[in-house]
C-alpha cells in the first residue's frame, strides 16, 4: 500500500510511501499530514490522496 498512518501519543499522521503515485512535474510534493480531526471534508481529502497514491 502506498500510504501509511501512525498514532504517536494521540497525534495521528498520514503519509505517502516511496511507492505512491505522485506528481513528477511539481518540485514540491506533499507527502505527509497531521490529522487533528476527521470531519467529512478531511475524510474526502484523504480519500482523494489515497486514490491518487494508488494510481487511480
Amino acid at each position: 500500500m502506498p500510504v501509511f498512518s501512525r498514532d504517536d501519543d494521540g497525534l495521528v499522521s498520514f503519509g505517502l510511501t516511496e511507492k505512491a503515485a505522485r506528481s513528477t512535474t511539481d518540485p514540491l510534493v506533499e507527502s505527509a499530514w497531521f490529522v487533528n480531526s476527521l470531519d467529512d471534508d478531511a475524510e474526502r481529502r484523504l480519500a482523494a490522496v489515497v486514490r491518487t497514491a494508488a494510481g487511480g
